[in-house]
């Protein structure tokens, strides 16, 4: 179930600090360094999961040992564990605990919360949804960013999973499956004429300027932070790597130094449970 972190994250909501650790990590893998943390204690053993899933990454790459976690529903630890051992998957509509762990997690995880204080970062990544007003998003976006290219391409089941890890119940993936790979998607990435922190900020702009109030059918998917900002590059175009090596390896010290302030931490390094 979800319990207290250990670490010293006030301010933090779960999302949010999941996240965190999320860009921290994905940032050490991106800059060639060993991805890991010390001294994170999470919520759950799902968030282990989450991370593992969302950035496609084994456990044991990310030096995440969910099988050593103690203090957790015994069905869930062994879950975990074998879905992130080698490419993580995702547990489907109905995960193996009986004590809907993974729906308190979930139900955590999609609560609101405060706007977390992202590091800025030039590289960006827009969706255009089945449905969406293409030539309206492209020009709205323009105004902040530059168009690096441009693809158009038909989302399979795995790419929705990767996108919206914490999506539970079995109508509800089925729903957003069937939309979402109903029709082709327009993927954009993007440089950001100013660095921003991500795209939460212009999503919801671009959303309410269109009048969008489906939560699901609203023109638009961009990642709200780093970490999911260079997952869904890798995920959906392919160019995390480049991108990140042109416009913000250099600012990667910088970019470590706020997750570990956000997180409250004051070492990085492997993760030991």
């Amino acid at each position: 179930m979800i319990g207290a972190n250990a670490a010293a994250t006030a301010g933090l909501g779960h999302r949010g600090e999941v996240t965190t650790v999320l860009s921290y990590l994905v940032d050490q893998a991106v800059a060639g360094q060993t991805p890991g943390l010390v001294d994170w204690a999470p919520r759950s053993l799902w968030d282990i999961w989450w991370i593992c899933f969302r950035s496609g990454t084994p456990a044991e790459a990310l030096e995440l040992r969910p099988a050593e976690t103690s203090g957790e529903c015994t069905a869930c630890a062994l879950q975990v564990a074998e879905l992130t051992r080698a490419t993580p998957v995702h547990p489907g509509a109905r995960p193996d605990c009986r004590r809907r762990c993974f729906t308190a997690w979930a139900a955590s995880m999609r609560s609101p919360e405060a706007q977390v204080s992202w590091p800025r970062i030039s590289s960006a990544l827009a969706m255009v949804k089945p449905g969406g007003d293409t030539a309206a998003v492209v020009d709205l976006l323009a105004e902040q960013f530059v168009i690096e290219q441009r693809t158009v391409r038909i989302l399979d089941t795995n790419d929705v999973r990767r996108l919206y890890p914490e999506t539970y119940g079995a109508d509800f993936i089925a729903a957003r499956d069937h939309y979402l790979t109903s029709a082709p998607c327009t993927v954009l990435t993007l440089r950001s004429k100013t660095p921003t922190p991500a795209g939460h900020q212009h999503k919801h702009m671009i959303r309410k300027l269109l009048g969008s109030s489906d939560p699901l059918r609203n023109h638009l998917h961009m990642p709200d932070n780093p970490g999911e900002t260079w997952c869904d590059l890798q995920l959906l175009t392919g160019t995390r790597d480049d991108l990140y090596r042109r416009y913000d390896s250099a600012d990667a010290p910088e970019r470590l130094d706020h997750y570990r302030r956000l997180l409250g931490l004051e070492q990085a390094g492997p993760r030991r449970y």
